[in-house]
This record gives structure tokens, sequence and C-alpha cells, in this order.
């Protein structure tokens, strides 16, 4: 039994794309919105095309593209019943064109196929329609670094660098779209040469000339903006001239001959301030670059002096100071040989010593010294000499109180009768007639008796120490 197919219809779906304007150089943003009568949507991929001469793709949401086509994609979860797409395109030219549907595939969500259909997307741009743009009378050219310009007028407000304010500036008696720094009051100008993109030159008012530049972005609050500007006259010797190509503008640079990754490049700094700045090519970043100091030491003039005895001073100064490593290391060398002469000076000495106290040793071994070194010499062997003193001493109180007594009376009456004797015959015969009174003849007390007596009997026991024997002369009166 063979069973007729039926064709099921497929449900019908709109694809939306809104117009949209914009002027030359700006983004114009366009909305896609595909829906299915309130019915819940499932799948949606489709694909526009554009004019790659009139429009650039920028981005979009759940969007991809470029070259030509823009694929969009969404899935649905069962509750959308509209999805929309948001697409920036770039004008590039003047005029209009549309956006058209290419491929598409949707389902709603139950699974019936979707069919889509497209309407609107018409983009139109208009040179006059630039934001901010002001009236220009346009015309002139400029020239730079041998190159024939001409003025670019159309540049949007996206191209204007932070710290930067669009203007109006005459030229040779035209007007031209231009911007100026908004810190130093510096013009830059945009200029292009035939079909290549527009390049940005700092324009110098007073030389009415051109100076080529490019943009750098160092931070979000910082930039510097290159210049092909310098000579390099006032760098070190070790930098060289050479070129260095950033994006698609070739620059003047001076390459470090010590260290080969660095170069130097001229460019005005965000504040307003032109220098060189340091370049690394390894790592691409930059550093403002300050020029080393050479110190010079100033000469001291030299004074003016008649006084010999200056100008020998000075001269020898001015010897010791080109001779001052060569005056050290004589200084070292007599240093070192007085030392070696102290060294040797103190060996002799030592030497002579010893031999010297060797001497003295055999004449105190020998027979032939002298009396006193030898009684000396013995001395020192006899500890029983210490002991003369103490014996001597004891010995003499001993004999003196002995024969003190003993004598005492004998001595006394010899000195009385001889002392009486001697003064009273002498004194009788002088002075007999001129004095009446009889002279009495004082006697020696009894301590001068002693003391005589003492030193006689002392006498006569050191003569008679030795015979063991004793004597007293008496003087018969």
């Amino acid at each position: 039994l063979l069973l007729p197919v039926l064709p099921v219809d497929a449900a019908d779906g709109t694809m939306q794309i809104s117009d949209s304007g914009a002027a030359v150089g700006e983004t114009a943003t366009v909305t896609v919105t595909v829906e299915a009568g309130g019915q819940a949507l499932g799948d949606c991929e489709a694909t526009l095309t554009y004019d790659t001469a009139m429009l650039e793709f920028v981005s979009g949401t759940d969007a991809t593209g470029g070259d030509g086509s823009v694929s969009l994609a969404k899935y649905g979860t069962g509750t959308e019943t509209e999805f929309t797409f948001e697409l920036q395109f770039k004008v590039l030219e003047e005029g209009s064109t549309t956006l058209t549907l290419g491929d598409s595939v949707a389902y709603l969500f139950s699974d019936e196929t979707l069919s889509l259909q497209a309407t609107g997307g018409t983009i139109s741009s208009d040179a006059s329609a630039s934001s901010g743009a002001a009236d220009v009378t346009g015309g002139g050219t400029a020239q730079m670094n041998g190159v024939t310009y001409e003025f670019y007028e159309e540049f949007t407000d996206d191209v204007i660098p932070a710290g930067f304010t669009r203007t109006v500036i005459e030229i040779d008696g035209n007007t031209h779209n231009a911007i100026v720094q908004d810190i130093s009051g510096k013009t830059m100008v945009f200029l292009v040469s035939g079909t290549d993109a527009p390049v940005m030159a700092l324009y110098d008012e007073t030389a009415m000339t051109y100076i080529q530049a490019e943009y750098v972005a160092i931070s979000d609050d910082f930039y510097i903006i290159l210049l092909e500007k310098g000579d390099g006259s006032d760098l070190p010797e070790e930098y060289a001239q050479t070129t260095l190509q950033m994006d698609a503008t070739v620059f003047t640079a001076w390459q470090n001959m010590n260290s080969t990754d660095y170069f130097l490049v001229y460019a005005m700094s965000s504040a307003g301030q032109e220098g060189y700045y340091e370049y690394d090519n390894l790592e691409g970043t930059y550093q403002r670059y300050t020029a080393p100091v050479e110190v010079v030491a100033e000469e001291e003039p030299e004074e003016e002096t008649n006084d010999y005895g200056n100008v020998v001073l000075n001269k020898l100064n001015e010897l010791i100071n080109d001779n001052f490593v060569k005056f050290l290391i004589v200084i070292a060398v007599v240093i070192l040989v007085l030392f070696i002469v102290i060294v040797i000076l103190a060996a002799v000495i030592k030497n002579r010593n010893a031999k010297l106290n060797d001497l003295y040793d055999e004449m105190n071994d020998s027979d032939e010294l002298p009396v006193n070194r030898r009684r000396a010499k013995n001395a020192k062997k006899q500890p029983e000499d210490k002991y003369e003193d103490e014996y001597e001493d004891e010995y003499e109180d001993e004999y003196e109180d002995e024969y003190e007594d003993e004598y005492e009376d004998e001595y006394e009456d010899e000195y009385e009768y001889e002392y009486e004797d001697e003064y009273e015959d002498e004194y009788e015969d002088e002075y007999e007639d001129d004095y009446e009174e009889e002279v009495v003849i004082e006697k020696p007390s009894k301590k001068n008796r002693k003391a005589t007596k003492a030193s006689k009997v002392s006498k006569t026991s050191k003569v008679s120490k030795d015979t063991n024997s004793y004597s007293v002369d008496f003087i018969d009166l």
C-alpha cells in the first residue's frame, strides 16, 4: 500500500534590519531582530553580507565576521519569542549600502522549521555629517619629507587623541580641519597621499612646515607622539643614525652601538615636552632619555709669584702629583730597608750581650779575678756572712758592758788625778799673781770618761782578739 507524501509548510519568520547612517570614518550601529509571530524560538543561525568598500565590521553581540560577511547565532530556551543582535560598522566612504541576508537556518522551539524574510538594512553616509566638523574650504597641498600630500578633512572624533581638541586653521588662504593639544597649543593636521592611509603631522606655524608624527599610547593617561625631528648632533658618540619602522611609518632613530637593542627617537609627550626617548626594541617600551652630564674640572689659575721658594715648592708638588705612585713605592722601600737594618742591629746587640755574659761567667770562675771581686763572689757563696753584722754588734755590746764596770773606777781615778794635776800646775804658774781665787779644775764628766774608756777598751779588745790575752798599762803620776 502506497501512501501519498503530504508537503509540510514551514513557519514564517521575519528578520528586521534597522536602517542607520553615519559620517565617513564614524561607526554606524545596526539592530537585527528575528521573530515568528510570538512563537517560542529555538535555534537561529544566519549570515549577513555587506560591501567592504563602504563598510568595515567592527563588533557585534552573538556575531562574528569580516571580509564582507557577518555570522549570527542564537539558541532559545523555550521562553524567547524574539532574538536581537547589535552590529557596529565603520563607514569608509560617502554613499549608501544595504546589508543582505544570505544563508539562514532557523527553528521554532517545537522544532518546526522557520523561514526568515529580511527587510531594511540600509546604511548611508555623508561627509558633511561628520561629527563636530566645521565648514572648511579645503584645497591646497602640503610638502613633507619630499612627498606631496593633500589635507584629509573627513577625520572623525574617534581618531582625535586624548588631550587634543578639534579646531580649524587657515593655511595659505584655505581653511582645514585640525586638532590642537590643549596643554601646549601645538597643532596637528591629517594628510593623505594617493590611496595610502591618512597620516598625522605636526604643523609648525612659524616655519610653515609639516613634521611627520605617530601617536603611541603608553598608559591610560600618558602618551607620546613620535616626530620625524632632530639631527642627533647632541647625542653621545656611541649612537649611530638609522631608521626604525613604527607601524606603517618609518622614523629616523639613533641606535646605541654598545647595546644594539636600544634606540633613541624624538617625540613629544602628553605634557607637550619634546625630547629624546629611549626605545627598547626587545620589549617595545619607551623611557625618557637624559643625556649624561660630563663634569669638567675647572682649572685653577696659577698664582703669579716671583718668590723662588714658592716656585720650587710648586714644582715639587707637581712632581709629587705626577709621580705619586712612584713616591709611594720609594717610601715603602725605604721603610722596609730601615726595618731590616733595625732587625740586624738588634740581632748583633743580642749576640754581643750574650758573649759579654759568657765572658763575665768565665772570669768569675777564674782565680785571677781581683781580690774585691773574689771577695764578692765568696761572699755570695758563704751564706753565714749575713750574720757577721749581727754577731759583731752582739759581741761589741757584750765586751763593752763587761769591761765597763771593771775599768770604770780605775780610769776614773787615773783621769781625775791626771787632769787635775795637769791643769793645776799650768794655771797655777800663769795666773798665780793675777788671781787670788783658787782655780778649780773641772774634771771630765762620767759620761765623757765612759766614752773615752769604751774607745780604749774597744781598741784594746780588737788588738788582743787574736792573742786571747789582755794587758793594761798604767801611768805612774
